[in-house]
């Protein structure tokens, strides 16, 4: 998968022939650059994944298995004009794509398993490391030289590409960047409602203001230096919480921790329990689905109770998992399990703080996403591609959709309304009383969460076109 080599006239032409070992052809040209003679066949171990590095007589052979070789080119009437001078050996397995950069005869910088540069004693017939990097990551893409720097690409753990500057006569790193990285905490808005707000992988905040969005361009966040703390990735939420706004990080991973914002930082907490879902801001404190089977509702900056949590009565026939809980009102949420249950919960102060069950039932089917609420009604989705809506006051039945073709994500609150989606591009739109307002078919799926504009329902789908349907009757535009 690479072009062939120039050097002089001889032509390179890289074989990844075996399972885990290539060769090269080397082919003889004429002095007009055309008709090429094969001379030689040069077997080396591990694959080739970019042109041959070639510098002066040298040429220089990069395999995907941590070996070197070095050749010089010879004379062109010669049978085997190509003579090793050097060598490492390789290893067993291969550790991912590898890339070389030769400035001369007796210097090579590799981007691979053993990342580094290796200078050539020609007259000894060694390559001896001269600096050596550890633990950059898969290399991405060919060495580059930018500003007097040798510019090595690699993959990081996640998403993106991390670049980093090399001085070439110390070794050293003088810059690195990680491009396209995910966001650890994804941004949410602010609680005055004029940015988007995030934080990095140290804990530093950043604050995207509506200029800054609607100019576009990149968020740029400084990399963790090794005395910073290290958050974990996970969501962002806020809270109020006596007045005052609290923000914090739920790890993902199901952790049974979360991280609260405190004046010099970060401080993480211990949950009862480790959550089954990402946990809830709710009763100025923390709603906590746990794995136990329990549901809390704790103090962020301490993780203690703050009521007696909600413990169900025990059915072996009717074992399921907490799903994601769903804000219903300022005083009530929604809170279903994956094997029917769905419950409507609040805090009940006197005489002592408990979380108690304003209302319940048991569906026949098992629910297969986290339900979504509307002003007044309760929308779940079953395994038998029913959407289910019910009402909240009291959970009793207000009506019953079949999907054209299984359910796409989870249903979306939205405006006091609920969409939900189908794999076949199929939208309904159930309104704020529970009933389907309608179902419209856009032909390919949707995908993130909908957006309201005036009476518009603004829906993006996967060939990145922005649609648009009338909040109260079918309309595609």
């Amino acid at each position: 998968p690479c072009p062939p080599a120039r050097l002089g006239r001889f032509l390179i032409v890289a074989e990844n022939d075996r399972i885990a070992d290539g060769r090269w052809r080397v082919l003889v040209l004429d002095d007009g650059g055309a008709k090429p003679r094969a001379v030689q066949t040069v077997d080396h171990p591990g694959w080739t994944w970019a042109a041959p590095p070639t510098s002066g007589s040298s040429i220089w052979a990069i395999g995907d298995r941590g070996g070197i070789q070095v050749f010089s080119a010879g004379d062109y009437a010669s049978p085997n004009p190509f003579r090793p001078i050097a060598r490492l050996s390789p290893d067993a397995e291969s550790s991912g794509p590898a890339f070389g950069y030769a400035p001369s005869e007796r210097e090579i910088w590799i981007d691979a398993g053993r990342s580094g540069r290796f200078d050539l004693d020609d007259e000894g017939g060694k390559l001896e490391g001269k600096y050596r990097f550890a633990d950059l990551g898969t290399a991405s893409a060919p060495i580059q030289v930018a500003a007097k720097r040798v510019v090595l690409s690699n993959r990081p753990p996640g998403d993106g590409v991390a670049l980093r500057g090399v001085d070439p006569t110390t070794g050293k790193i003088e810059w690195q960047t990680v491009l396209g990285a995910p966001w650890p905490s994804p941004p949410i808005a602010s609680a005055d409602g004029e940015a988007l707000v995030a934080v990095d992988r140290a804990g530093r905040r950043l604050r995207i203001s509506r200029a800054e969005l609607m100019q576009g361009g990149f968020a740029v966040a400084l990399l963790p230096k090794p005395s910073d703390p290290r958050i974990p990735d996970g969501p962002l939420l806020g809270l109020n919480r006596g007045g005052k706004e609290l923000e914090l990080i739920v790890p993902r991973g199901g952790v049974g921790e979360v991280w609260t914002s405190v004046s010099n930082g970060w401080a993480k907490m211990e949950l009862p329990s480790p959550p089954t879902a990402t946990p809830l801001p709710w009763a100025g404190g923390l709603f906590v689905a746990g794995e136990d089977g329990r549901a809390y509702l704790v103090d962020p900056s301490t993780g203690r109770s703050e009521a007696e949590p909600l413990v169900p009565e025990f059915d072996r026939d009717r074992m399921g998992r907490w799903l994601e809980p769903a804000p219903l009102d300022a005083d009530s949420i929604v809170l279903a399990d994956d094997a029917g249950r769905i419950r409507r919960l609040t805090v009940q102060d006197e005489p002592a703080r408990r979380i108690t069950v304003q209302a319940e039932t048991t569906l026949e089917q098992r629910i297969i996403a986290a339900p979504a609420c509307t002003a007044s009604a309760v929308v779940v989705v079953t395994n038998a591609g029913d959407v289910r809506s019910l009402a909240a006051r009291d959970l009793s039945p207000i009506g019953a959709w079949t999907l054209a073709a299984p359910l796409l994500d989870v249903p979306r609150a939205v405006d006091g309304r609920v969409a939900v989606f189908d794999a076949s591009g199929g939208v309904s739109l159930i309104d704020r009383d529970g009933r389907r307002a309608w179902s419209v078919s856009i032909g390919t799926p949707v995908v993130g969460t909908p957006l309201v504009r005036g009476e518009i329902l603004w829906l993006l789908d996967r060939s990145g076109r922005a649609r648009g349907a009338h909040r109260a009757r079918e309309l595609a535009v």
